[in-house]
């Protein structure tokens, strides 16, 4: 790989981890988009690297969505998360950007909060 090559890379990958870094400006837009789409009782855990201070250019933010029922059907849960995503573009959330949402019944919160 060339300098050049190798210079692009870096600013590309640094460019990257410089919007990773702006996961608490959008985690109130987050939140809200939650509770308008899963009903105001939705809770939202960030977890792994982003709360531990450890992301890196190739990370995402880990999102936990609790709620108190989930669909059983996956089209209805990606309906969802659909509306989520929807919600959160419309309020400034990059539809690029690496949230990994991840929907989860109310019983499992204390196994998210311990880890």
């Amino acid at each position: 790989m060339s300098s050049k090559n190798i210079d692009l890379a870096i600013k590309i990958q640094a460019s990257r981890l410089k919007e990773l870094l702006k996961w608490r400006k959008y985690l109130r837009i987050l939140i809200e988009a939650t509770r308008k789409v899963f009903g105001s009782n939705a809770e939202v855990y960030v977890f792994d690297s982003a709360i531990e201070g450890k992301l890196t250019a190739n990370s995402d933010i880990d999102i936990a969505i609790v709620v108190e029922e989930i669909p059983k059907k996956g089209l209805e849960r990606a309906k969802l998360i659909d509306k989520l995503w929807e919600t959160m573009e419309t309020n400034g959330i990059p539809w690029w950007y690496p949230l990994r949402n991840t929907p989860t019944h109310k019983r499992r919160t204390e196994t998210i909060k311990k880890h």
